[in-house]
């Protein structure tokens, strides 16, 4: 996950008018804050008129997005007014042109879109223009979305209508950094399949689809599984939609790194390993082997795995990794968990030198 520090920085709320300079002030956010979306204004506005379409096709033709970037890339804006008959929504970004059209709707008519339904039976068929210009500051540069566990609770189920649906949601509210995991699981296999291993060893590895969050944090392993090719290859198609829509957007994706826990096939490299242990699992679910981050190995796989993953996906520079989710340490060595922490963002920054961890 990323650090408490800036998941508690980057949380969404709405507020009067502040000076986003006092955000990026502090100097260790400084990374943080030079990440920006790479899609063009055109493909935000489209990406929200599409919205509309889903959302309110009736309406749609009564809206005029605008997506202007105020070139500070730190403060994020909209502005919502009657322009002649339409209703224009001028942003710095699709996303917060998104969170625009949400606001209007809520505010103006009584509307509303939640996880499990929406209610937009009061929006009107002739929409009601703002007698004044209404502007908008939101809070925080970033708004983060999502939990690891969240891909097993529910999200490993979805197709691609469902992740639409929720992706629609993320923009409504703003959301521009949301965990985007799906598909790892393939880009592991071509990774250990470089280092040599066998699809056997990846069998006893990979957890069911259920289980995968805690799989992918070293908590268990080949519980529920095997993985069929057949899961990888849809997995890796939705995950080419998902990311593309976000990106459409205007949102940046959190994409996984390498945080250390790796199949047991790996202790025949000779490398220095530890077997951390979770909850009650027996010896063959829950005795998961962690490679130690001042191995070479451990650089290798951060290495490769990274670059089979732009190679595929490509990348908006922001990752996560999770050392130890509910397990302890090999050691509780500050220096041990300074070399995870360090080789972790080494091998990041070799392959990707704007990389965020």
């Amino acid at each position: 996950m990323l650090p408490l520090l800036l998941a508690l920085l980057l949380r969404s709320v709405w507020l009067s008018p502040v000076s986003g300079q006092d955000h990026a002030a502090s100097s260790y956010l400084y990374p943080v804050y030079n990440l920006k979306s790479e899609t063009t204004v055109v493909e935000q506005e489209a990406a929200v008129r599409g919205l509309l379409r889903r959302l309110i096709p009736r309406q749609e033709s009564q809206f005029t997005i605008r997506v202007q970037p105020d070139g500070t890339n730190i403060t994020e804006v909209f502005v919502i007014e009657g322009v002649g008959d339409k209703v224009e929504i001028t942003a710095t970004s699709g996303v917060t042109a998104a969170a625009g059209v949400y606001y209007y709707l809520k505010s103006y008519c009584g509307a509303h879109v939640s996880w499990s339904g929406k209610q937009l039976d009061t929006v009107p068929s002739i929409l009601p223009l703002p007698e004044k210009p209404l502007k908008k500051i939101l809070n925080d540069k970033f708004r983060y979305y999502q939990n690891v566990c969240t891909d097993s609770y529910s999200m490993v189920w979805w197709n691609w209508t469902r992740w639409e649906r929720e992706i629609d949601w993320m923009a409504l509210n703003g959301i521009n950094l949301p965990l985007a995991f799906t598909a790892q699981e393939e880009i592991w296999r071509r990774t250990y399949f470089k280092l040599g291993l066998q699809q056997s060893d990846l069998d006893t590895f990979f957890a069911g689809p259920a289980f995968l969050a805690w799989h992918r944090m070293g908590n268990l392993q080949g519980w529920g599984g095997p993985l069929p090719s057949s899961w990888h290859e849809q997995q890796v198609s939705l995950q080419h939609k998902v990311l593309k829509r976000m990106r459409d957007f205007g949102m940046i994706p959190v994409v996984p790194a390498f945080a250390g826990h790796v199949p047991r096939a790996i202790e025949r490299f000779g490398c220095t390993t530890s077997r951390l242990h979770w909850s009650n699992f027996s010896e063959q679910y829950g005795s998961t082997t962690f490679l130690f981050p001042n191995e070479t190995l451990y650089r290798n796989i951060s290495v490769t795995f990274l670059r089979e993953y732009i190679e595929e996906f490509g990348s908006d520079h922001a990752y996560s990794a999770d050392f130890f989710n509910e397990m302890q340490p090999p050691t509780a060595s500050t220096e041990f968990l300074s070399w995870c922490g360090r080789a972790t963002i080494e091998a990041l920054t070799t392959v990707d030198p704007k990389a965020v961890w």
